[in-house]
């Protein structure tokens, strides 16, 4: 038999378990932190800010720019999607 305290109530509603391998915020990431760093590279390369060549040099730099925020945003979605379906 279970030996209950007449004193403290019975807690009918206990808290939700806690979960140790929460996923990070995405800003606080490595790939986040390499991604805005491309990014902001590029952005001054193709504003001329960092001297270029040619105007095609800063359509690649344009094109990087953007395949960089693409690329991060489906990597971190896809990386939390597995994870919040692994924790269901």
């Amino acid at each position: 038999m279970t030996d209950i305290d007449p004193v403290k109530p019975i807690d009918k509603d206990p808290a939700p378990p806690v979960v140790t391998n929460a996923i990070a915020p995405g800003w606080r990431t490595s790939e986040h932190v390499l991604s805005v760093l491309a990014i902001v590279l590029t952005a001054l390369y193709s504003a001329d800010i960092i001297p270029t060549g040619s105007v095609y040099a800063k359509i690649a730099a344009v094109t990087a720019t953007v395949l960089t925020a693409l690329g991060y945003a489906v990597v971190r979605g896809s990386t939390k999607a597995a994870a919040l379906k692994a924790a269901a």
